[in-house]
């Protein structure tokens, strides 16, 4: 079947003008927080006999920008469910477009047959089952020593707190909606277990985050960050509006605006305030500071301070506050450090160290690297202890010891409260 063929459009998310433009813009979004890369595979773009697989190629946009940086005899290959949106001018003549189901097996002259093979932000039309099925076949494509570059997102990882309600309501109320579908909202988290029961190797996870608010740097890209959220909400709405128990046009429409407001106006986006008010936490500019010495911030699982709403008191949300951490200053920098011999209640999936398997198991599921997680179980305390024993030994020892004044807390009401807590303490 030739690129003009039309035939029916069966995919399961929206396809209209502003749905593209979306595409659009998400596409500068992600390529400019990705350094301005389009490939992340250590492959020679050079070369003239690279060949590339776009699968779910959407317009072809990918290729067209991707393109330019390639010999102009490389060979580029887009495919699709339905040819009617492939771009038609201005595509270079070394890029390919045809028809092609995710979820069919990929002819004979594809298999096998690419240096690079690449898709993106597909998955969420999918079940768990239908992507990994689909993943299975696209890598049959990948040429014996070649890459496979797969690219999804997490909508349900973000920042909760008193100032991020609309944001909470946002994340929940798309959460239904792909439930109602039958698709996996976040399916980036597990791209790297669905590759390796398709028999790749050598996996590689990079973590890309899309930050927005009046707080960001590059307020260029946290214009496209917000667009493409309420871009989102849209689309969500063009899809389920009819179906029962999805919210009202007044409803969506009113936590659009809930949701550009808080987006455009928070001034609050601290790893503190953001995720559980108190001082004991750390802000920004502590964690910056932190970064600047090479220090480590251990992570506590005191409920309190993981969160100050009982509902938000998980190990789900301790996860958030490695993820926010290592987002702002790298995952060099985190340790745990639970607390477990100093509460008395634990948050909900962490109650005491046989949790902790659990807990990396959600670390891989949101996107943590393996080495990124040996480094918080351990590695990165032992390269400070190290650090600190290394000065300690040229340290001049009559120097005095830096310490906090603090007033005492040991008082008759809390030496009751530890013993009827651990009445078996002497």
């Amino acid at each position: 079947m030739s690129n003009l063929d039309v035939v029916e459009d069966t995919y399961k998310g929206p396809r209209h003008d502003g749905e593209y433009e979306r595409l659009r813009v998400q596409h500068e979004l992600v390529k400019a927080n990705m350094d301005g890369k389009l490939v992340l595979a250590p492959i020679d773009l050079t070369s003239s006999t690279i060949t590339v697989l776009d699968s779910a190629t959407a317009d072809g946009y990918w290729l067209v920008d991707l393109a330019h940086s390639l010999h102009p005899q490389a060979r580029l290959v887009g495919t699709d469910i339905a040819s009617q949106y492939f771009l038609k001018a201005d595509k270079p003549a070394n890029i390919e477009l045809h028809l092609h189901n995710i979820f069919e097996a990929w002819p004979n002259e594809y298999i096998n047959a690419f240096d690079l093979v690449h898709q993106r932000f597909v998955l969420p039309v999918c079940n768990d089952a239908q992507s990994l099925d689909s993943i299975q076949k696209l890598f049959t494509c990948v040429k014996p020593g070649g890459y496979i570059q797969l690219h999804d997102g997490d909508m349900e990882t973000i920042i909760e707190g008193p100032d991020r309600v609309a944001m909470t309501e946002f994340r929940d109320m798309m959460g239904m909606a792909w439930g109602i579908m039958g698709h996996n909202l976040s399916p980036g988290p597990k791209l790297a277990h669905w590759l390796r029961e398709a028999g790749a190797a050598d996996i590689q996870e990079t973590l890309v985050f899309n930050e927005c608010g009046p707080h960001v740097a590059n307020q260029v890209q946290s214009e496209r960050a917000i667009s493409v959220l309420l871009a989102l909400l849209d689309g969500a709405h063009l899809l389920l509006g009819n179906i029962p128990g999805f919210p009202s046009v007044q409803k969506l429409g009113q936590l659009k605006k809930d949701l550009e407001h808080e987006l455009r106006t928070s001034l609050t986006q601290r790893y503190s305030a953001a995720l559980a008010a108190t001082e004991r936490n750390v802000n920004d500019e502590a964690l910056d500071r932190l970064k600047e010495n090479g220090g480590i911030i251990m992570v506590t699982f005191l409920p309190e301070l993981v969160s100050k709403h009982d509902d938000h008191q998980t190990l789900q949300t301790v996860v958030d506050h490695m993820l926010y951490i290592g987002q702002r200053i790298g995952f060099d920098h985190i340790g745990i450090g639970s607390d477990y011999d100093g509460m008395f209640r634990s948050v909900r999936g962490l109650e005491d160290t046989s949790r902790y398997p659990q807990l990396i198991s959600e670390m891989l599921r949101r996107g943590i690297s393996r080495s990124n997680i040996e480094k918080i179980i351990g590695m990165n305390i032992i390269r400070v202890l190290k650090e600190v024993e290394r000065l300690g030994v040229g340290t001049d020892k009559t120097q005095p010891v830096l310490e906090d004044d603090l007033p005492d807390m040991w008082d008759d009401s809390l030496r009751k409260l530890i013993s009827q807590t651990y009445p078996d303490a002497s």
